[in-house]
């Protein structure tokens, strides 16, 4: 519940943000969609939803994307 509380209210990125989580094994470009308690859903230019938890969020390299790069590859 504190890393659903530090991610809503202190975080970078707010909901509606298009993020790139920076992992080696799984790389995820998605959009935020909501943010819970335990978890934030996202939802890639595919259309698949991903629910991840707060406390990974924090422990992981975060890069904003900007809109128009995410315009991009949704038309692709």
């Amino acid at each position: 519940i504190t890393a659903g509380i530090i991610v809503f209210f202190s975080s970078p990125f707010r909901i509606g943000d298009t993020i790139k989580i920076l992992d080696k094994d799984f790389p995820i470009e998605a959009k935020i969609i909501d943010i819970k308690s335990f978890y934030t859903l996202l939802k890639t230019a595919e259309g698949e939803q991903i629910s991840l938890p707060n406390n990974l969020l924090l422990q992981k390299g975060i890069v904003i994307v900007s809109e128009e790069e995410y315009a991009v590859k949704l038309k692709s």
